[in-house]
């Protein structure tokens, strides 16, 4: 199921795999500007975005760290700043930004033992998922 909220012609989309009144299962949560305006269009700007973003989203499972920018095209990937350790599995959260307009936000495991990546359900409360929204939305409004 796709749950989807917008205001200020910015959208965040969450792919619900399962949920129940306490919570849910989020496999992705992406958030993008319609009629594709422009964010911030250097690389100092998307850096600032990040950096907002590992400031305001501090409530998932690890805080987020910027991992890598790509200048050339405009990208920034954040994830786990300390990963969950489960054994051989490592537990993870990573957002991709892509020039200001647009960003994906996964949760992860990798296994050591052969198997890789691959992406899982991230286990969020209600409260949690409506606060996340509510803070996509507000890093990617256009500014006024």
């Amino acid at each position: 199921m796709k749950v989807r909220i917008g205001r200020d012609s910015v959208d965040v989309e969450m792919e619900v795999a399962d949920a129940d009144r306490l919570g849910l299962l989020c496999n992705e949560t992406r958030v993008s500007r319609r009629g594709g305006q422009e964010g911030p269009g250097d690389a100092d700007a998307l850096v600032q975005q990040a950096g907002e973003m590992i400031r305001r989203v501090t409530y998932l499972q690890e805080s987020l760290a910027l991992i890598e920018l790509d200048r050339s095209r405009g990208r920034a990937i954040l994830r786990s700043a300390n990963p969950r350790v489960d054994g051989d599995s490592i537990h993870y959260y990573e957002a991709v930004l892509e020039g200001g307009r647009s960003a994906s936000l996964r949760r992860y495991r990798y296994d050591r033992g052969g198997h890789g990546r691959r992406a899982e359900p991230a286990n969020l409360s209600t409260e949690t998922a409506s606060r996340l929204a509510g803070d996509l939305l507000d890093l990617f409004a256009p500014a006024r």
